[in-house]
């Protein structure tokens, strides 16, 4: 069944976007906070609640995809 390796990815990727949340909510307001460039080595200065909101999104992306992998398996 070809759910199992995609509901595998993820659950990675809901991992990773805890705890990126999770380190974003730690920095201190007054440190900088950098994100990098797609398919680059380069980083570029962003801001911080810009940051924490685009991961609850993508989050809640993934939980929909999740739950939607889910169902599938049940049918």
């Amino acid at each position: 069944m070809a759910t199992g390796p995609r509901k595998d990815e993820v659950e990675r990727q809901m991992n990773e976007q805890t705890v990126l949340e999770i380190e974003l909510r730690t920095v201190k307001q007054d440190k900088r906070v950098y994100k990098q460039q797609q398919n680059s080595n380069v980083f570029f200065r962003e801001d911080k609640t810009k940051l924490l909101s685009e991961c609850k999104k993508t989050m809640d992306e993934l939980r929909k995809e999740y739950q939607e992998i889910q169902q599938d398996a049940e049918r």
